[in-house]
């Protein structure tokens, strides 16, 4: 009976570590941190760096939208093509 659980459980983890590989957000995180960490990563008092999941979400979101699903180009200034979508939908608000 434990053997049973335990394998379903491992199962569990495996498809949910399937899942979390196949979000957008997982696929750009590393090139939205390199493109401005002080925005992404928050040093606290021990020296250690935790990412700002709040904010990594968001922008994932938002260029997962401007790009239409796909991935940017390695080396693309993902700072940029956020902060020009954001300028254009100012300017296009009555």
């Amino acid at each position: 009976m434990l053997k049973d659980i335990e394998s379903v459980r491992s199962a569990m983890q495996e498809k949910q570590a399937a899942a979390n590989s196949m979000r957008y957000v997982y696929k750009v995180r590393r090139h939205l941190i390199e493109s401005d960490p002080g925005r992404y990563l928050t040093t606290v008092d021990d020296g250690q760096c935790i990412e700002s999941w709040f904010l990594l979400n968001k922008d994932a979101k938002q260029l997962e939208v401007i790009m239409k699903g796909k991935l940017p180009a390695p080396g693309a200034n993902l700072k940029q093509i956020l902060s020009a979508e954001q300028c254009e939908v100012a300017v296009t608000l009555p």
